[in-house]
C-alpha cells in the first residue's frame, strides 16, 4: 500500500492455458474489492514493451499517468497506470 496515495498491485499473472477465459478479471476484481475497502485508489506498473497488459488495464478503467524510465532496469521503461476505486 502507498498509505493515502493508494494500493498498489505488484504482480498478477494468469498461465497462458488459461487466458482470454476472464481469469485475469476475476483476479484484478478481487484485488480492486480487497483494495478498496482501504483505499480509494490503485496504482501498478507495466513495461514498455507489455501491449496485452497495457490494453487490458485499459479495458478495466486504468489510465497511464506517468512513466519511470530504468525503474527497474536500464533498457525498460515503466508505465505507471492508476484507477480511481470509490469516492474520497
Amino acid at each position: 500500500m502507498f498509505g493515502r496515495l493508494g494500493g498498489y498491485l505488484q504482480l498478477i499473472a494468469v498461465a497462458p492455458s488459461h487466458q482470454g477465459q476472464g481469469v485475469g478479471s476475476l483476479l484484478l476484481s478481487h484485488v480492486e474489492q480487497t483494495v478498496g475497502a482501504h483505499s480509494r485508489d490503485l496504482f501498478l506498473l507495466a513495461s514498455h514493451f507489455n501491449d496485452a497488459a497495457h490494453r487490458f488495464y485499459a479495458r478495466h478503467g486504468y489510465r497511464e499517468v506517468g512513466q519511470l524510465p530504468a525503474y527497474v532496469r536500464p533498457d525498460i521503461t515503466e508505465h505507471i497506470f492508476w484507477k480511481r476505486l470509490r469516492s474520497p
